[in-house]
């Protein structure tokens, strides 16, 4: 069985390392962006006993809560060292694929574990769809329960093959643990079963199925039910932060489809499509004939291939599995929203089954001849880096906006500020966007983020999506109580509260949405007040 050299494990701790600043170090101080206010608050006006009840937050995560309390007690808002920690733990992440990858391979009696561990922790790294969980400063759960999951699954292998009551108490503590940290840990008992099921027999210690289900599983299985139950008696509710509605309320044909999206967007880097190939290859999944088909194939492969299991190769033994393990880390998340039109955002959702993934497509190809597999994932890594680039060029640039609005906004010498065009998004990457319903976005960024609370009130009009910072608008007045907001370029739309904006009206004016252009009818718009609008990277005064 091959083992580590002495330094391996440090040289590729060390190349992790330097590719994740590579490409992420022009982004450090990017992210601290719409949820990340609402976060701040929180923990400023909290105190530390806080913690217990997750700042008021709907779930029961104290793990992830008591992190975030450290690192802003320590810290503040440093860009740097909020850059550091997710960083930081974005390499482990990486490091720790490396080392259950290279412990799988030996389990699979592969020929040579080490390049094939190397280039899944490697590939992971490089995937464009983590720069949310690595930008945005409201994604730690992620990083955490994705590090919890692998520090469990490395573990678990260890035991699976020598069995002792030290390791069993191990993992059952530390899923304790990964319980309080993120709902994505309901996952684990399900992925252990599946990998205990897929092991080769002379990894399981002498354990049997029913031992295996007596001895592991049933005790991970009561810790997931004694956690909903706690969850439904303090919440009220089944699953905290979406809710049980949310996660098990979706149409059965859209979750089924989604799995079918999280591969191909996957397999096929399918979210950098031209955007009518995207549109058609997405919604083709929603086309309950077509789904049906593809159901029934795959469901015919699977069987087909579980035939054949003794009979596969190693590698692709060690590919289905993965799919498999890829499938099941979606769950929590399959019945949530897919979000295809824009870059970046929800592609945290994926974080947990890109581990998986990057494992089981790295197995895949190396069942391939050398120089194939490596000219294949050279490739694949080479289109995933250059997207990656992309992607954090949208986060930079959104910062660049994000920031000068923040320190160029001075009009306190007015009662009231109106907006005509708060910008949302940036390509995906979130500016000033409030789920609240209060429209607060700009408000509460002011005064968590830049540490100034504005003297005036505020009015949200409406949001845009910026494609870039050179985007521009066109106001008019078509007569005294009336203003003509106009794009002056394609690729963007209104928006408001997250989502596309529809007529609304209050008691200041009214507002009609037109497509490319919007109409505001004035009515009781109070002394001493100023409209504003977003322009590159300043605020310029339209009335």
């Amino acid at each position: 069985m091959e083992r580590f050299t002495k330094y391996q494990p440090i040289i590729v701790l060390g190349v992790y390392f330097v590719l994740t600043h590579v490409l992420y170090g022009a982004s450090y101080n990017a992210g601290m962006v719409t949820d990340f206010s609402g976060l701040i608050q929180k923990l400023e006006e909290g105190r530390a006993i806080d913690v217990l009840n997750s700042f008021g937050f709907p779930s029961i995560q104290p793990i992830l809560n008591l992190v975030y309390f450290l690192q802003y007690s320590l810290f503040g808002l440093s860009p740097l060292s909020w850059y550091l920690l997710f960083s930081s733990l974005f390499i482990l992440n990486a490091w720790m694929i490396f080392l259950f990858a290279f412990r799988l391979s030996q389990t699979y009696k592969m020929p040579n574990p080490f390049p094939l561990a190397f280039c899944s922790g490697l590939l992971f790294l490089s995937l464009p769809y983590q720069s949310e969980v690595m930008v945005w400063k409201v994604s730690l759960s992620y990083h955490l329960i994705v590090l919890f999951i692998l520090f469990l699954l490395y573990y678990f292998l260890e035991w699976a093959q020598n069995p002792s009551k030290n390791l069993w108490w191990f993992i059952q503590s530390s899923y304790f643990l990964a319980l309080l940290t993120f709902e994505l840990s309901y996952t684990f008992p399900f992925i252990v079963l599946l990998l205990f099921l897929a092991l080769p027999k002379s990894a399981k210690g002498g354990h049997t199925f029913p031992s295996f289900i007596k001895k592991m599983w049933t005790p991970l299985f009561i810790q997931l039910t004694a956690y909903l139950l706690a969850t439904r008696l303090v919440l009220g509710t089944w699953i905290g932060h979406y809710g049980a509605s949310v996660h098990l309320g979706a149409d059965p044909f859209y979750t089924i489809g989604n799995f079918f999206r999280y591969f191909f967007k996957y397999i096929f880097l399918g979210r950098f499509l031209s955007p009518e190939w995207k549109d058609w290859s997405f919604q083709s999944f929603s086309d309950p004939k077509l789904l049906i088909l593809i159901l029934l194939f795959s469901l015919i492969t699977g069987i087909y291939f579980l035939f054949k299991w003794k009979r596969l190769k190693s590698n692709h033994q060690l590919s289905i599995l993965m799919l498999g393990l890829f499938l099941v880390a979606l769950l929590p998340v399959v019945t949530l929203f897919f979000n295809s039109l824009l870059f970046i955002e929800n592609d945290r959702y994926g974080y947990l089954a890109s581990v998986f993934f990057s494992i089981g497509l790295v197995s895949l190809l190396f069942s391939f001849h050398p120089v194939l597999r490596y000219s294949l994932l050279l490739a694949f890594m080479a289109v995933c880096l250059w997207f990656t680039w992309k992607t954090n060029s949208f986060w930079q640039e959104s910062t660049k906006v994000y920031q000068s609005l923040l320190d160029k906004f001075d009009f306190d010498q007015y009662d009231h500020v109106f907006i005509l065009n708060l910008p949302d998004n940036l390509n995906g990457a979130t500016l000033f966007r409030d789920y609240s319903g209060q429209d607060r976005a700009l408000t509460d960024a002011l005064k968590y983020v830049a540490g100034n609370t504005p003297k005036t009130q505020i009015h949200e009009i409406v949001q845009f999506n910026l494609t870039s910072y050179k985007d521009k608008v066109k106001v008019e007045y078509p007569d005294s109580n009336q203003i003509k907001v106009n794009f002056q370029q394609y690729g963007n739309w209104w928006w408001r509260r997250g989502l596309g904006a529809t007529n609304y009206e209050n008691d200041w004016y009214k507002f009609e949405n037109k497509g490319m252009h919007y109409l505001l009818y004035l009515k009781d718009i109070p002394d001493n007040s100023v409209f504003i609008y977003q322009d590159e990277f300043d605020w310029k005064i339209a009335r």
